[in-house]
């Protein structure tokens, strides 16, 4: 039998919050949210987990359909930025299975790449036909490879093109990912508020100190080893 082969999926919205990311892997609803996750096959739990910027420019486009608002994107085309993410060492077919949830598909595309074809072009868009939870186009389906930590390739997804139009994060939205940015970096809830306010999609919608507003009281109520 072939040695199980494991990635770091590298999350930078709302799965930066572990008992969310949690829910692709083991099935259920999302804190806040209003859809079920099928959860993976095998739902064995990630090995470990580890905080990393990588390069890129996190924005806030389309619409969520567990949280309403817009929902965040990765641009890895922009160097002179970074995004604050968190990476799960997870098997590959339960990355592969994510994939699907995230973009609402009932099965994998045919033919799925393998990591190291990901890792020769740095990029693959995945082609999907088949039947899908949404009525609109996949969000997700581009496959990026961000370089290896530990042996283990780090692979994320994003849009194929970036959105044209900015699309306000609700403050669940906001919330979840402010747990996770704790969880990961440990980040105040004002560290929080001015990583955010100026991202495209949340500049000119929250103030600095509204978004703390609206994050503080959801961290301090997380355990201190949070």
């Amino acid at each position: 039998m072939a040695a199980q082969q494991y990635v770091w999926y590298v999350s930078y919205g709302s799965n930066l919050r572990r008992e969310r990311f949690l829910k692709y892997i083991l099935g259920g609803t999302a804190p806040g949210g209003k859809r079920s996750n099928s959860g993976c096959v095998d739902r064995t739990p990630p090995l470990r987990d580890y905080a990393l910027d990588v390069p890129g420019d996190l924005y806030f486009s389309a619409r969520s359909a567990i949280y309403d608002g817009g929902v965040a994107f990765i641009d890895h085309t922009v160097r002179h930025k970074t995004v604050k993410t968190r990476a799960y060492l997870i098997k590959l077919e339960q990355f592969w299975e994510i994939t699907r949830q995230e973009n609402g598909w009932l099965s994998m595309p045919e033919g799925l790449p393998s990591v190291e074809a990901i890792q020769q072009q740095g990029q693959i868009t995945l082609a999907y036909t088949g039947a899908s939870t949404r009525g609109h186009s996949s969000k997700y389906s581009l496959l990026v490879h961000l370089g290896y930590h530990d042996g283990y390739p780090l692979l994320t997804f994003t849009c194929p093109e970036r959105y044209k139009e900015a699309n306000a994060p609700s403050r669940t939205y906001v919330q979840t990912l402010a747990i996770g940015l704790q969880e990961s970096h440990k980040m105040t809830a004002d560290e929080i508020a001015n990583y955010l306010a100026d991202k495209w999609g949340v500049h000119g919608m929250y103030k600095p100190h509204e978004i703390a507003k609206i994050v503080r009281p959801v961290l301090q109520s997380l355990p201190l080893n949070g």
